[in-house]
């Protein structure tokens, strides 16, 4: 069991206020900074134990409502490639893909999915995923779920080649600071 968050740390409160803009109300910038923090302290990520673990939580539908919201992505992804840049003034962007596990069989997202490294189909959520690799630390820039072709629903089919292209002009446009791409075949 996770001990309960009473208080979010000062230097967490200074780098997540720069997100206040990418939220309508302060509440979302609130339960941004709620479940961004429990997220990175509980092994455990399901919403209503992340919510569980904070100290005087609402109710685990406010949560669910949040990540439904309207959310300013594009200025969140600004955000974090200009705090990214204030560290590292060169870098490696990694792109690869990843499985989530799940079980659930009603799980938005999930399907099965060939995992080469375990020689079989096993069930999950796939990710194209992005991260910068510089002198002083790795950083997560993106992340995409990759739907095989048939299984989309609300979507556009996207290839995973082609959200990860995506991913780099996107890197490209706000102006990371990197050099080289690198992935698997």
């Amino acid at each position: 069991m996770d001990i309960p968050l009473l208080e979010l740390p000062e230097p967490f409160n200074e780098l997540t206020d720069k997100y206040r803009d990418c939220f309508g109300e302060i509440r979302q910038l609130k339960h941004f900074k709620e479940l961004t923090i429990a997220t990175s302290l509980s092994e455990k990520k399901s919403i209503a134990y992340l919510n569980s673990g904070i100290f005087q939580h609402v109710n685990q539908s406010n949560m669910n409502r949040f990540l439904s919201s309207k959310i300013n992505t594009d200025l969140m992804f600004k955000h974090n490639i200009d705090i990214i840049n204030s560290i590292e003034d060169d870098g490696i962007l990694a792109i690869d893909d990843t499985i989530l596990g799940k079980t659930g069989k009603k799980i938005e997202a999930a399907q099965w999915i060939y995992d080469h490294s375990k020689g079989k189909n096993v069930y999950g959520i796939q990710l194209a995923t992005c991260a910068l690799s510089g002198k002083y630390g790795i950083y997560p820039v993106e992340f995409n779920i990759y739907e095989r072709k048939g299984k989309t629903t609300e979507r556009k089919y996207i290839s995973k080649i082609d959200l990860q292209i995506d991913t780099i002009k996107k890197c490209i446009d706000y102006q990371l600071n990197f050099n080289t791409v690198t992935g698997d075949s």
